[in-house]
């Protein structure tokens, strides 16, 4: 339960050297499902971030006994009933986190992707953390943990690449 916050931090690690190695002078977040919990640890280290699918509920969703992950997970994230894995999980909880987010990283370019027929996360979640954040909500039938072809995924990338374009061109 403690590579949640080893994560955040080896990506803001790795962020940081390639500013002050001067690999780039920008920065972008790309993350899916559960990686939404490191990118969301380093949003102000990033001047974009794509989030696809993401795990932004942690705490809730952890709570939620009828969903079919949840006990799955409990594995990887902790059972919210233990105050020590809720404390992690609680720290690490990108909709907790917003909730004490500077307005500034809350003006990132910022493109939440959600499924219409994505099971795996919690649509609601998703789009009340895209208002948090004022960031830009594309929701398909295509985007998800499960996309039916390659060319769905395809679209998909052909999407947020030129989502990613754009944010970086500003």
């Amino acid at each position: 339960r403690r590579r949640l916050a080893n994560s955040i931090a080896d990506l803001r690690a790795c962020m940081e050297f390639m500013k002050t190695k001067s690999v780039t002078d920008r920065n972008a977040i790309y993350s899916h499902s559960a990686g939404a919990i490191a990118a969301c640890g380093a949003l102000d280290l990033a001047d974009a971030v794509i989030l696809e699918s993401p795990f932004v509920d942690l705490v809730d969703a952890m709570r939620d006994a009828s969903h079919p992950l949840t006990q799955h997970e409990h594995d990887e994230f902790g059972d919210p009933d233990d105050r020590g894995d809720y404390a992690v999980m609680e720290s690490v909880c990108p909709m907790t986190r917003i909730q004490t987010m500077t307005e500034p990283s809350r003006r990132l370019p910022t493109l939440v992707c959600a499924g219409k027929h994505d099971t795996h996360v919690n649509k609601d979640a998703i789009k009340r953390f895209s208002r948090a954040m004022n960031g830009v909500l594309w929701e398909d039938a295509y985007t998800g943990h499960l996309p039916e072809t390659a060319e769905e995924l395809e679209m998909v990338r052909a999407g947020t690449h030129a989502f990613l374009i754009d944010a970086m061109d500003k």
